[in-house]
């Protein structure tokens, strides 16, 4: 598979804005590369916004962080990009669509029992780390297992953070990285926070 354009896209409705965009702002500033669509307004004018969504959504991008909420649930364009984030789900061996939640909305595609944000008790910068943990722990699960006793495994040095060979934040050192890395392991086994909930 080729390289992601983006390590993130964000799925929402324009009413959850506020929100999200100070979850994108944190995660562009810990080095994530993310879809976010006001950000690219110049590069999809005149573009067939049904084919460059699905595109995105299924092709360009390595997870998906749906915020889910009763506009996001009624919306045609968010409907579609969740199918389009769905069709590719199944096709990947790492969680690919990270639910955040600002209600209990029933989302038909994703069921309750799926783990998730919720994001009235999560602030739009612990939210924004929790994905670039996440994306850390994809990345270590997408390693190749040694074949010889004479291997081993890469370091945390070695994990790419960002989609990148360096840190995804300059002033973080490696450690910090596999810190965050650390605390995702936590937040999927239940730990410390429940993650549920856009």
């Amino acid at each position: 598979m080729a390289v992601a354009d983006f390590d993130v896209a964000v799925s929402f409705a324009d009413e959850d804005r506020p929100y999200v965009v100070r979850v994108v702002r944190e995660m562009q500033r810990l080095g994530v590369r993310v879809f976010y669509d006001a950000d690219q307004s110049v590069a999809l004018w005149g573009k067939d916004l049904v084919a460059e969504f699905d595109d995105v959504f299924q092709q360009r991008c390595r997870s998906v962080v749906v915020f889910i909420s009763r506009h996001y649930v009624s919306k045609d364009w968010t409907r579609h990009e969740l199918r389009s984030a769905l069709a590719h789900a199944i096709r990947v061996r790492h969680v690919y669509v990270l639910p955040a939640r600002f209600d209990d909305s029933p989302l038909p595609g994703l069921p309750d029992t799926v783990r998730h944000v919720d994001c009235n008790t999560t602030t739009p910068e612990e939210l924004a780390r929790m994905v670039v943990a996440a994306l850390a722990v994809a990345d270590r699960a997408a390693l190749p297992v040694p074949h010889s006793a004479e291997s081993h495994p890469p370091s945390r040095a070695d994990t790419p953070i960002g989609g990148e060979a360096v840190p995804a934040d300059p002033n973080r050192t490696i450690e910090q990285h596999a810190e965050a890395s650390d605390q995702a392991r936590i937040y999927q086994a239940g730990g410390d926070q429940n993650i549920t909930e856009r």
